[in-house]
């Protein structure tokens, strides 16, 4: 194996959430082209860790806590995490290490610094940034732009961000969509011509708009009949509740299916007429592509990358974010049309073969990689 073609990793979690779910598609497929991985995650919780089994991805997390008397347990999990990462800084300065996410990139990029890595820093923002809500984490982030010898996004409305708001300098940006397996999902099953069902993937977080979808139905629901179904795919992240007594209060609760326990949304596809993203944010979805490789229509929100994914009136349809009555009309609009549904469908799944699929999105990604180690100057580093 080339000794240049090692990586390290750094992930705050391993649960049910898109950065996670693409890690566990990228990574394994790296290391079948000879990367060798080291996979730190700052947490002890991994449900995703079964993925990760492969010979040469080596994975390190937290040990699982222990009860404390004296210090707050905020205190001793930042303890665990800068010893994990402080361990294996000192004892593997070389090689390219990629932050995921803000958690990973603040701390991670602050002890990159501090121990003088000599390998190529990469930092992976998935998401755009909301401002108003987060401008101290935002600028600290910006300090730490100025030491990234590259920045990957993975929709160009987060690229645009960074070069006009945080000043990124475009040539240290790369645009790298999502990807996923095509021989594991371009096999769509009939689905049943007497009902409609609908199918949304993301965790219950208020961002991802599962109140303005209950607040469209109950617009339409007597337009919908009785024989249709809302399957909600996701983990809670603490507002099921809350939802669930909205289900309630809009007289639609016994059409919703809730499955908070499924780490594969694939075999929801399979009897979904119609796939809908109801976000207020987004970066890219994987849920999105998810939805148009199972050949659905799909509805999503004019947010982020998801205009970048859905051709509007080809593949499926755009509404504005925080609007039900748009989301209504459109959702009411594929109802009636079942052919329309099935042109969308075909038109999502040749989308999703042309620019989405994994092997062309880890090619890129390998691409950026072994650049910044054949071109990398390690005596401007840190200063």
């Amino acid at each position: 194996m080339n000794a240049q073609k090692s990586l390290r990793i750094i992930t705050p979690y391993l649960t049910m959430g898109g950065a996670e779910r693409h890690l566990s598609l990228v990574l394994p497929a790296l290391a079948e082209k000879g990367w060798k991985i080291k996979l730190l995650v700052l947490s002890h919780d991994i449900p995703l860790k079964d993925y990760f089994n492969h010979p040469n991805i080596t994975l390190l997390s937290l040990p699982a806590p222990s009860p404390q008397k004296f210090l707050p347990s905020s205190l001793v999990h930042l303890f665990k995490v800068l010893k994990l990462l402080t361990q294996d800084f000192r004892r593997d300065p070389q090689t390219l290490t990629h932050f995921f996410l803000p958690k990973a990139y603040c701390i991670g990029m602050t002890l990159g610094k501090l121990w003088k890595l000599q390998g190529p820093l990469v930092m992976s923002r998935r998401s755009l940034n909301l401002y108003q809500k987060r401008h101290k984490i935002l600028y600290f982030e910006r300090l730490l732009h100025r030491f990234c010898d590259a920045i990957l996004v993975n929709s160009a409305a987060i690229q645009t961000q960074l070069i006009q708001e945080e000043h990124v300098p475009k040539e240290r940006i790369h645009l790298i969509y999502n990807g996923l397996r095509e021989e594991e999902l371009l096999c769509p099953k009939p689905r049943l011509p007497s009902s409609f069902n609908m199918v949304v993937v993301a965790n219950l977080i208020p961002y991802k708009g599962h109140l303005d979808l209950f607040k469209a139905l109950n617009l339409i629901k007597n337009d919908l009949g009785s024989n249709w179904t809302l399957t909600l795919v996701g983990q809670d992240r603490g507002i099921f509740s809350s939802l669930q007594q909205s289900a309630q209060a809009f007289g639609i609760d016994a059409h919703i299916e809730w499955i908070l326990d499924s780490n594969d949304p694939r075999p929801f596809f399979s009897k979904a007429d119609l796939g809908i993203l109801p976000s207020h944010e987004e970066g890219f979805s994987n849920a999105l592509i998810e939805m148009m490789a199972a050949s659905l229509p799909v509805i999503a929100t004019k947010v982020g990358g998801n205009e970048e994914a859905v051709l509007s009136r080809i593949t499926g349809l755009l509404v504005p974010p925080h609007d039900p009555e748009a989301l209504s009309k459109a959702i009411l609009e594929l109802y009636q049309n079942p052919k329309r549904r099935l042109s969308m469908g075909k038109e999502g799944q040749r989308r999703f073969q042309e620019h989405f699929t994994l092997s062309a999105c880890v090619a890129q990604y390998e691409d950026v990689y072994l650049s910044l180690l054949k071109n990398l100057s390690p005596q401007r580093r840190f200063l």
